[in-house]
Formats: structure tokens, C-alpha cells, sequence
């Protein structure tokens, strides 16, 4: 038989929004507040490398030395285009570099994008296009 027919989809969208709205205390959201962009400022150094993609086309990696103010940093991708990053107050981070388009081998566009994370004194991301992928990891200093 049908919830419907039983009365129960009341019950149920009652208990579900109880639930909901009681599940978190004002003192509980509050006390749960994210890091300050602040918190992600100073000076990271460490390193790239090559994960996939075209190995005879792509740039091995090397050595990496991020300034990150206010919650942002820029990271060179096929100089003269960065991917200007800004870190949520979460410590993740995505950002996309579309000024550096990229021919595919079935001819379309593709852009370049950068996600990661900051945790305590740690960057990571994960950065490139299909055909070259890069790991970035650097440790604040």
C-alpha cells in the first residue's frame, strides 16, 4: 500500500524536517566557524611531478616556492598564464586557467584546472589538463 494512502508521508516529512532543523544547535554552528583566510598565509616550498599524461610532451616538474596572502596565491601554468587560486575558508581550492586553452586530440578546447587543499602546514593539488597531470605538494615554512 501506498505511504500516501497510509497517512505516513506526513509522519515521515514531520520527522525528517525535525531532524533537520534540530540536528544543529546555534551554539554548535557557531563554535564549528572555519579558518581565517589568514590562517593558510606564509611561504610553501616543495615540488611538482609528473603523474600522467603524455610523457614525451610534458614538463617532468621541479621545485616550488608559493607566496600565499590573504587566502590566494598565483601558480605559473605555461608562463605567461597562473592559475589565480583563492583558498575557501575550508582550506580546499579549485581554480581554472581558460586563458591557456589547450587542443585535444579530438579537437576540442581544454582547459586547464587546479584543486587541492590546505591542512595545517600542507598544500596539496592536483593540477593540468587530460594530457599532461601534475601533483603539487608543498609545506608552509
Amino acid at each position: 500500500m501506498p505511504i500516501a494512502r497510509l497517512g505516513l508521508d506526513k509522519l515521515v516529512g514531520a520527522t525528517l524536517l525535525a531532524l533537520a532543523c534540530g540536528g544543529m544547535s546555534p551554539a554548535l554552528a557557531q563554535s564549528a566557524s572555519p579558518p581565517a583566510a589568514s590562517s593558510f598565509a606564509g611561504t610553501y616550498t616543495g615540488a611538482t611531478r609528473h603523474i600522467s599524461g603524455h610523457d614525451g610532451h610534458c614538463w617532468l616538474g621541479g621545485p616550488v616556492k608559493l607566496e600565499v596572502h590573504d587566502g590566494r596565491f598565483r601558480f605559473p601554468w605555461n608562463e605567461p598564464q597562473a592559475f589565480d587560486v583563492t583558498i575557501s575558508p575550508d582550506g580546499t581550492f579549485y581554480a581554472a586557467s581558460p586563458g591557456v586553452l589547450a587542443k585535444s586530440d579530438k579537437h576540442m578546447m581544454l582547459v586547464p584546472t587546479m584543486q587541492g587543499y590546505v591542512s595545517g602546514a600542507t598544500l596539496v593539488a592536483d593540477y593540468g589538463t587530460r594530457w599532461c597531470h601534475y601533483r603539487l605538494e608543498a609545506t608552509r615554512s
